[in-house]
């Protein structure tokens, strides 16, 4: 009979301690989720360190945490010391949330974006995204650099023009007087006009206007600096008011590789195109 009893009373114990002990678990668990603070990360897919010019940006935006999953989402692209340079905004923002929502663990992919930037330079992607219920406020950042276009391992071609070169076609229909025993044309027909702010060296050129082309020879070295000097033309038939595409060579960073003669190395000097766009043929009579 005690033996019994005593067996009881230890089965009693044990039943007591279980029923204790899955209380204690459900106020553990109950007091974490109560201690769960709101917060949310930001993951950039698809994001790279460096771009070409003109290359294009595609990437996407997700954000997961603990909340209502509920807010806007914003992404900013900005140059790194550049007050002037208009930023690029992306926007999104989702449908109105109830103001007693249940917060819980969510992820959603809430911004995609497709650009491109014609500009080298240093850039910075900024991407924020703020809770509507929670009034939380997340930000990361993303640095990355847009380059040149590189065609060869020597040539590389830009849009940007660091030298501040002008170039422009002229037709002239002038006839000039030309001295006895001495060549010249008459009329000049089509030449180019081109000026640097900055001192450098003209390589070649290539001009188009969609059917015909005309570019100079390696070896050809023009200085610019200042006021414009004049490069004569052949006579491709175009017409005044005709748009072209100009395109110029210059050496990289200005300066020229020169060989043991002291003469211009054209295979070992870096060169970098600059294509300055569309031009109008203007006409000289």
């Amino acid at each position: 009979m005690k033996m019994k009893t005593l067996r009881l009373v230890i089965m009693s114990i044990a039943g007591i301690a279980v029923f204790l002990m899955t209380l204690f678990g459900i106020f553990v668990e109950k007091l974490n989720d109560n201690q769960q603070q709101p917060y949310a990360s930001i993951t950039i897919d698809g994001v790279k360190n460096n771009y070409t010019v003109n290359e294009p940006i595609a990437l996407s935006v997700v954000i997961q945490g603990y909340g209502s999953g509920c807010g806007d989402t914003k992404a900013v692209i900005t140059r790194e010391n550049d007050p002037h340079y208009k930023s690029l905004e992306w926007y999104s923002s989702t449908a109105q949330c109830a103001s007693g929502i249940q917060l819980n663990n969510f992820k959603s992919n809430t911004l995609s974006l497709n650009t491109s930037i014609n500009q080298t330079g240093n850039y910075i992607l900024t991407v924020s995204f703020d809770d509507a219920i929670t009034s939380r406020h997340t930000t990361t950042l993303w640095n990355f650099s847009v380059m040149p276009y590189v065609l060869t391992g020597m040539t590389i071609i830009t849009k940007e023009n660091t030298f501040g070169i002008n170039a422009t076609v002229y037709h002239s229909h002038k006839s000039y007087s030309c001295p006895p025993d001495v060549p010249c044309f008459n009329p000049l027909v089509y030449y180019l006009t081109i000026s640097a702010k900055s001192r450098t060296f003209l390589l070649n050129y290539h001009i188009c206007d969609g059917n015909s082309c005309v570019n100079e020879k390696d070896g050809y070295v023009l200085m610019l600096e200042g006021g414009g000097p004049i490069v004569r033309l052949p006579d491709l038939h175009w017409n005044d008011g005709d748009l072209v595409n100009i395109e110029i060579q210059l050496p990289l960073n200005g300066s020229l590789v020169f060989d043991k003669n002291s003469a211009y190395d054209p295979v070992h000097t870096p060169k970098i195109w600059v294509d300055l766009g569309e031009s109008k043929i203007i006409s000289e009579y």
